[in-house]
């Protein structure tokens, strides 16, 4: 049986001829891109980089200033190199800054560009999942506002960071082995993903494997030919990048990678006293609760037909194994859950939209309409509030901009005592071009008895500036 949909096409409205019906549905399409496209730019136009995403953007242009062939890894501080991922994500931002040069709205283009394919993969994804066309429709519309309308993507496609590219990648891989049944293609582009976020896309290989297994149980010989095709297509990718850093950096990024990935972060003894603590669990639940309740919700109501839904099975598995890692490295940062976001809007969609039947049709309609005011007031007011006590990495950015070129070209030291270092560090270090940025023990090193500008915050916002003579341990 046909279900109703929520653009209330009635027995009266089946009379409209076909143009009515293709011009409603441009103008619901229109709507949703407008939203989307203010919820997008408010932060892509006047958002300050700030922390991971400043790091980024260094090291982007460091690649840039080394050459993309240069044996010279780019830094990331004034002692150490950058070698916390691989580089896919810089070289692919390389290509906008080529063109265009450096600048806050260039570093942020990649991930424009990423959440319109993002946003328009899920769209088509609904499409492919339901036979009925003007439903699929309105779920894929439905599960692309889930998307965008969730903060904690906002943010992350706002900023030059690598999750929102990572994810995509790593989506496409469960898609393409599911409706094109190409392992090989799937591994493939897993394997970009690695390249853009390295060992925290081992969820995602687990979840493919158990999805590999899922689709292939009753035939073992095609099952075993599609995990061989799989293991492939990941281990070139990954393998050109390790023979990379062999034969041009000596082995340097891997050694340097191992180090920070193991014996800096899962190996030490703080995260080893509590290696199955409970905070990641905690942060998954509060950012993301809604989605959570959806989704069970949708669970328990057709659990037969999920059980049948092989995206769904990625879907869990993906959950459980995202949780699992980052329980035992202690990583309880939300943007490691881009990937749930990304691929759970096309179940939360599904879910929204069956909800939404039984609600009134004429509220229905004219809610697409009062979403696109609320995006225009919401893109509006964060305009004007820039201008208003803006906060310390906006002060970092209004300083930088203040200061004429060339002035002084003193170093920047940030003092131990501000309440993020290294946040301070990262953004100043992108923002004063002009200048070195020094942490603490890396001045007590170089900068002894020479004039420096040291940086710190007051009141959690302001930023303060005072130019002396640097003394090792004085500050």
């Amino acid at each position: 049986m046909k279900l109703l949909n929520f653009l209330d096409y009635s027995s009266a409205a089946a009379s409209l001829n076909t143009s009515n019906k293709f011009s409603r549905r441009q103008f619901y399409t229109v709507l949703a891109i407008t939203t989307f496209f203010l919820l997008i730019t408010a932060q892509f136009f006047w958002a300050t980089i700030h922390g991971d995403g400043a790091v980024y953007a260094w090291v982007t242009r460091k690649i840039s200033e080394n050459g993309i062939l240069s044996a010279r890894l780019p830094s990331w501080t004034q002692t150490e190199v950058f070698a916390e991922h691989p580089y896919l994500f810089f070289y692919f931002t390389g290509l906008f800054t080529y063109f265009f040069g450096f600048s806050d709205l260039v570093m942020k283009l990649p991930n424009f560009l990423i959440a319109g394919i993002s946003i328009w993969t899920v769209y088509r994804v609904c499409y492919l999942r339901d036979g009925a066309k003007e439903r699929s429709y309105q779920i894929g519309l439905t599960a692309g506002y889930a998307l965008i309308l969730n903060a904690a993507y906002a943010l992350q496609i706002s900023q030059p960071t690598l999750d929102p590219l990572a994810q995509l990648l790593a989506f496409f891989a469960p898609l393409i082995l599911i409706y094109y049944r190409n392992a090989f293609l799937a591994g493939l582009i897993l394997g970009l993903a690695f390249l853009t976020k390295g060992l925290e896309m081992l969820p995602n290989l687990a979840a493919l494997f158990f999805l590999t297994c899922y689709l292939d149980y009753r035939n073992l010989k095609s099952l075993g030919q599609n995990l061989a095709l799989g293991l492939v297509g990941l281990a070139l990718p990954v393998g050109f990048w390790l023979g990379y850093d062999f034969y041009v950096w000596k082995s340097q990024w891997l050694n340097t990678y191992i180090e920070r990935q193991f014996q800096n972060r899962l190996l030490t003894p703080e995260n080893m006293k509590n290696i199955f603590g409970f905070d990641y669990v905690w942060t998954f639940a509060r950012v993301y609760c809604v989605e959570i309740l959806i989704i069970t919700v949708g669970f328990f109501k057709s659990v037969r037909s999920r059980r049948q839904d092989p995206l769904f099975f990625y879907f869990i598995f993906y959950l459980f194994f995202q949780i699992l890692a980052f329980l035992i490295i202690k990583k309880d940062s939300s943007q490691h859950l881009t990937g749930v976001l990304l691929v759970g809007s096309v179940f939360v969609g599904e879910y929204i939209w069956e909800g939404l039947q039984k609600v009134n049709r004429s509220f229905l309609r004219a809610l697409p309409v009062f979403l696109c005011l609320a995006a225009s007031i919401y893109w509006g007011l964060y305009i004007f509030r820039q201008n208003d006590k803006p906060d310390l990495w906006t002060s970092i950015r209004n300083e930088s901009a203040s200061m004429t070129i060339g002035e002084n070209n003193l170093p920047f030291v940030i003092k131990n005592s501000t309440q993020d270092i290294y946040g301070m560090f990262n953004t100043a270090q992108w923002y004063f071009t002009g200048h070195k940025v020094y942490l603490q023990p890396e001045a007590d090193q170089l900068l002894e008895g020479k004039e420096v500008y040291l940086l710190s915050d007051s009141d959690g916002w302001k930023l303060v500036k005072e130019k002396t003579i640097y003394k090792k341990g004085s500050f």
